[in-house]
Order: C-alpha cells, then sequence, then structure tokens
C-alpha cells in the first residue's frame, strides 16, 4: 500500500474524516479483472489471479495461483490485445501469455512462476521479455 496524505498538527476533525474517507475509496476499487466466456457461461478473473494463459486446440486455459484452471474458446490473439505490457501480460511464445508479477524467476528460455510451473520462452523472446519484466517491475 501506498502512502495517502499526510496531517500536520493541529489536527482538525474534519481533516482526519477526508483523509480516512479518500484511503477508503483506493480499498473499494475493484482489482483489474476480465470477463471470460467459459462452458459455465461468463466468468470473472481478476489479472493479480491469473499466472499464465496457454492456447491448445483451439482453445485457451488460464492458470491460476490457484491450481485452478479456466478454459475458454476464444482464440489467445483475442487476449494479446487486451492484456497488453500495460496491464502486465507479455507473449513470450505463440503459445503462451504470462503475467509478470506472477513470475518467480526466470532465464532466457524458461519462466517459473510463484506457483513453480515453467513456461518456455521461444527462441528469440528472452531479451524482449527481460526488457519488459524490468520495466514492469521498477515502474512499481
Amino acid at each position: 500500500m501506498k502512502a495517502q496524505g499526510y496531517l500536520l498538527k493541529p489536527v482538525t476533525y474534519e481533516k482526519i474524516r477526508e483523509t480516512l474517507d479518500e484511503c477508503s475509496y483506493s480499498f473499494a476499487a475493484e482489482p483489474d479483472h476480465i470477463i471470460l466466456k467459459t462452458t459455465l457461461g461468463y466468468q470473472k478473473l481478476y489479472l493479480h489471479e491469473i499466472e499464465y494463459a496457454e492456447a491448445q486446440n483451439k482453445k485457451v486455459i488460464f492458470y491460476l495461483q490457484t491450481g485452478r484452471t479456466v478454459e475458454t474458446f476464444d482464440p489467445l490473439y483475442s487476449f494479446e490485445n487486451r492484456l497488453t505490457n500495460n496491464l502486465g501480460f507479455f507473449k513470450c511464445h505463440r503459445s503462451y501469455l504470462v503475467y509478470m508479477p506472477n513470475v518467480d524467476y526466470f532465464n532466457m528460455t524458461e519462466i517459473v512462476t510463484k506457483s513453480g510451473r515453467k513456461i518456455p520462452i521461444a527462441r528469440g523472446y528472452g531479451k524482449a521479455f527481460k526488457e519488459a519484466y524490468f520495466t514492469l517491475m521498477f515502474r512499481e
């Protein structure tokens, strides 16, 4: 959590209330999410819960931190457009989109997520992934 405002003495009740109200609004904001059409219907996925998405046989499987998976029949390219680097995703392979904040470590050929899942990095994508990863991590 980031610092939000500060108060100088002497503090009035009105200033305290105003500052605390501003803080409570930041907690009330819903995290970034996407809506997927699945076999069960429409489902909301919070981006921070996604480790990566994998294209398999005309469907995309989202792997979550909890160990669950969610399948959709939308093509991977439809998510590439929505889940850009600004949202923390990177296409490291023709079949994979990885959520960079959930990466534990990586080298030029492989990414390991916080849950221990391994994702390949396509030849020639290692340097681009490294740059995108550090740009995102140092931006925050």
